[in-house]
């Protein structure tokens, strides 16, 4: 019985990792069309607001999203399903008041920068909303053990409706910004719209959760977590048009989405493990956890290593596709895909800690890597541009990730030695 539970769990993450190379393969090819057929200002353009529509949706749920990874598997045990539905309408509302608060930022951002792209911030708000409710329903299909659909929903389906919707927008009106926006906006709507009739039993065959003030406290740390994750991710690309120029941020953003095609493999873990170190971790089965994270740790890091190889040897074509020009942004490329080795090299330690009680613990733990990685990017932008933006990225990612791994290491030995975690 054991084997076979041990064999599920692998077709699962194969699964998992095909779909989700389908999705991170959508992403580098959306990224290429559009250095190749937006003149560099117009693509810095669309990828500076798309990180913004980013911070918006990973923020908007309050943490709901990975707190559904925890919470939905002890609901199947007990025959309950009154979480979803709760946590749609409050990541619906979260994200209409988050996507106000965003449209009064960049309103001074855009006439401080001199950029334009508030023009269509209408377009925003619907795609706030559906990408925010696709992220807490694609981590319930996760929970739920459906993890093609899942990852489906999560990564493969907006990537490449949007390369299409592009196109066709293209050839009748033309290349741009809006075009690239407007065909974004529609893909992400369909988004919502298959992944709520995939849950349609769990949402509409629910009753409310009475108290919803205590489902956003135990969300509240999750929340803290994607906001200091994103910063950290994110915060090379809001200083670059700042301290270099906006044209930086095509050639940056094309090495970014080259190396992260690493995150797969993580994501695609994380997806299976989570709710499996949830599980073990509320039955008292704690030895099975760790095990789970040892094997899945083993995995990740030989896969690193292959990859770093691969940006190593391929690095060079890889920039030279997304635009001819972008040649020379190779070290740039190979700097980040450091840090990327660090991120997948270290496993699901992260995921392990938040579903195992210790969410607090990973968040002190990141605050001083963003912060870091502020004030690195403050430095070294200005004086080494698109290499100085990658050098403190890289610096901080891996300073995370492996002060995060020496804290998973550290609950492992204490249940090892028999003491309470």
């Amino acid at each position: 019985m054991e084997n076979k539970k041990q064999y599920q769990v692998l077709k699962q993450g194969i699964w998992a990792v095909f779909m989700r190379g389908i999705g991170a393969l959508g992403i580098l090819v959306l990224t290429i069309v559009w250095n190749r057929m937006m003149p560099a200002k117009e693509a810095g353009l669309y990828f500076l607001a798309a990180t913004y529509l980013q911070l918006i949706y990973m923020l908007s749920p309050l943490g709901l999203d990975t707190a559904a990874l925890k919470i939905i598997p002890l609901e199947i045990g007990k025959r309950k399903k009154s979480f979803l539905k709760s946590a749609l309408l409050i990541s619906v509302l979260g994200s209409a008041v988050i996507t106000l608060f965003a449209f009064l930022f960049l309103k001074f951002y855009c006439t401080f920068t001199d950029y334009h792209f508030l023009n269509i911030f209408w377009l925003y708000i619907p795609m706030a909303i559906a990408l925010t409710m696709n992220r807490i329903l694609s981590n319930a299909l996760f929970a739920k053990k459906q993890v093609v659909w899942g990852t489906f929903l999560q990564s493969g389906l907006v990537s490449w409706m949007t390369i299409f919707l592009f196109l066709c927008f293209s050839i009748k009106f033309g290349s741009s910004f809006t075009e690239a926006a407007t065909a974004a906006f529609f893909a992400s709507i369909t988004v919502a719209i298959v992944g709520i009739y995939l849950l349609r039993k769990d949402i509409f065959g629910a009753d409310y959760i009475p108290n919803k003030c205590q489902l956003i406290r135990f969300g509240l740390p999750f929340l803290t977590i994607a906001l200091l994750n994103l910063l950290l991710d994110a915060t090379d690309k809001f200083m670059l048009p700042i301290f270099d120029s906006v044209n930086s941020v095509a050639p940056y953003e094309a090495a970014r989405q080259s190396v992260r095609i690493g995150e797969l493999f993580l994501v695609s873990c994380n997806t299976v493990v989570a709710p499996r170190f949830a599980k073990y971790w509320n039955c008292r089965e704690k030895e099975k956890a760790v095990q789970l994270l040892k094997t899945s740790s083993i995995i990740l890091f030989i896969l690193s290593l292959g990859l770093l190889a691969g940006f190593i040897f391929f690095g060079r074509f890889l920039m030279h596709l997304n635009n001819a020009a972008y040649t020379e942004m190779y070290p740039v490329l190979l700097i980040l895909a450091i840090g990327q080795t660090f991120v997948l090299g270290t496993g699901a330690v992260s995921y392990f800690l938040m579903m195992t009680g210790k969410e607090r613990t990973y968040r002190n733990c990141i605050i001083g890597c963003v912060i870091t990685n502020i004030l690195l990017n403050m430095i070294m932008i200005p004086k080494f541009g698109i290499i100085g933006a990658a050098t403190a990225t890289t610096i901080s990612l891996t300073g995370k990730n492996v002060a995060t791994f020496i804290l998973a290491m550290y609950s492992v030995r204490q249940i090892k030695f028999g003491e309470q975690v």
